[in-house]
């Protein structure tokens, strides 16, 4: 008997509503495009900014990003933990200091 591959069913929060420091709407992003924001939040050391979703108790989550990149928190359900390699690695470096 062999090994099967199996379908991976999709996150059920596929994106979130991204936000300024003043509260202005940027818009709608995907996990890629988060983690994109992420990191150029932490290149250019920017305070403030967060996201906001619904999550799947249909209630209201805002999730901050400090000025590494880093979020200040993360729920099961939002979006899909695995990121890219590299960019994983781009990020970790903004928060020790290395870039």
């Amino acid at each position: 008997m062999g090994i099967q591959i199996r379908q991976r069913p999709a996150h059920p929060i596929a994106t979130v509503n991204l936000f300024t420091p003043e509260g202005v709407f940027l818009g709608t992003v995907d996990k890629w495009q988060l983690l994109d924001v992420r990191i150029q939040i932490g290149e250019k050391k920017l305070d403030g900014y967060y996201f906001k979703y619904i999550n799947l108790e249909n209630q209201e989550k805002t999730i901050t990003i400090d000025n590494l990149g880093r979020v200040s928190e993360w729920d099961e359900d939002l979006l899909d933990r695995n990121e890219t390699l590299e960019q994983t690695r781009k990020l970790r470096s903004l928060q020790l200091g290395e870039i």
